[in-house]
């Protein structure tokens, strides 16, 4: 008879399947490190730079060039987007009103 024993088929096989599974992680690994593009690439992007930086500047108290998680959450807060603890508290905080509204 040709050909592989049990032992030798079961090996040849577990060898491939090996093979597969580490090929299968390798791709699931480069697709995670794969990430979507940054919006800046679309078309229709037309951020106004100057406005931009005057709002940070705005909440960089210390103008350090730099916004600490506390000038951040001032931030968000005022602006109405901080994540609340409680989503449905979202937007009831009279900081969360736009400037200008009491």
């Amino acid at each position: 008879p040709a050909g592989l024993t049990t032992e030798q088929f079961i090996d040849k096989v577990a060898w491939r399947l090996g093979r597969y599974l580490v090929a299968i992680r390798d791709d699931v690994e480069q697709q995670d490190m794969v990430s979507a593009p940054m919006r800046s690439f679309r078309r229709n992007y037309n951020v106004d730079k100057v406005a931009l930086q005057q709002l940070f500047d705005e909440y960089d108290r210390d103008k350090t060039g730099t916004i600490t998680i506390t000038e951040l959450e001032n931030m968000l807060v005022t602006l109405g987007v901080a994540p609340m603890l409680d989503p449905l508290k979202r937007g009831s905080a009279s900081s969360d009103k736009p400037r200008g509204v009491v």
